[in-house]
């Protein structure tokens, strides 16, 4: 009866507008929304080293004389004198000899930038994380960066297994569609899995960055509660991204580049936000509950009782000290 009336009387309305207020106001004295943005700087120096890693995997598998052979046949169907076509046949066959002879360079920078910009990433994300829970640095750098090389190796083999799985729905949908002659287009692998199975992944992905990147062992609540509010705002905001890219060449061909490249932005600042404010929420949670523990009627009667066994003995005070004290 009396959570029946609290919730006529909208008093949970009030308890959830104060529990976002004393978010907002432990984010500002972590400086939450400062340090989302310079996580986000490192994050978009990671792309650049990617950049050059997706050029040599392109000068590692492509087949030069399969290019040539394309060019030529592209350059057949143009309405060029044959001095003009041999200088543009020229030109192309140099630029991709160029490209596929740069691609081993491209690929040792990319995988040293990608190295270093990854630490920096995770350790910037680490110290944030340690302001949030209170947690005091004690480890010296050399062991923060062996942790920094072992979060990119897992979170790159988790990066992995999510394309692997991903790619396994659409095979077992293209096997039981050829072999079996079932039809797998049910809303189970259309809806279903296409919302559910980013949200477990997801899930598990930040579970990781919890359980790993902090200096101190959170707890399994604490790591529960954070992965959970992360991988839900991040699937939400996965469909509004996916929405605005969608729709934004409506804007024009000109300035839709440029979109993609404000949107690329927001979305990696969004996701730092994420991460920041499901930690906070983590932690606001773990202190409600130590604090209800600390003041419930089992906890304050236990005082109570002790303080009746084991009395508050005062020292003893003796006539010297008391004469000294006239004295003074």
């Amino acid at each position: 009866m009396r959570t029946l009336r609290n919730f006529i009387s909208l008093r949970w309305v009030r308890d959830i507008w104060m529990y976002l207020v004393r978010i907002i106001e432990r984010m500002e004295d972590n400086h939450i929304f400062l340090s989302a943005a310079g996580i986000s700087f490192n994050a978009l120096l990671c792309f650049i080293p990617l950049i050059l890693l997706v050029f040599y995997a392109l000068g590692f598998y492509l087949d030069t004389a399969a290019a040539i052979e394309m060019v030529d046949t592209y350059l057949q169907k143009l309405e060029l004198f044959p001095y003009q076509r041999e200088q543009l046949r020229g030109m192309v066959i140099n630029l991709i000899e160029e490209f596929v002879g740069g691609s081993q360079l491209a690929g040792v920078l990319g995988g040293i930038g990608l190295i270093w910009t990854s630490s920096a990433l995770f350790a910037a994300l680490r110290t944030v994380l340690n302001r949030i829970f209170d947690i005091q640095d004690t480890k010296n750098i050399f062991v923060s960066k062996l942790k920094d090389f072992a979060m990119l190796s897992i979170v790159g083999m988790a990066l992995v297994f999510v394309t692997v799985f991903l790619y396994g729905i659409s095979v077992i949908k293209g096997i039981g569609d050829d072999v079996f002659g079932i039809q797998l287009d049910s809303w189970i692998f259309n809806d279903a899995i296409n919302i559910i199975s980013p949200f477990i992944l997801s899930f598990i992905l930040f579970s990781l960055v919890f359980y790993l990147l902090p200096d101190r062992k959170m707890s399994l609540r604490i790591i529960i509660t954070s992965s959970s509010v992360a991988a839900l705002l991040w699937g939400v905001a996965k469909f509004v991204f996916a929405y605005y890219l969608e729709h934004l060449w409506k804007i024009g061909t000109i300035y839709g580049p440029y979109a993609i490249i404000v949107a690329t932005a927001i979305w990696v600042y969004y996701s730092s936000m994420t991460v920041l404010f499901a930690a906070e929420v983590a932690e606001m949670a773990s202190e409600r509950r130590e604090l209800k523990r600390l003041f419930s009627d089992k906890s304050l009667q236990n005082v109570i009782e002790q303080s009746k066994t084991s009395p508050i003995g005062f020292p003893a005070i003796t006539p010297d000290s008391t004469t000294d004290a006239e004295h003074d």
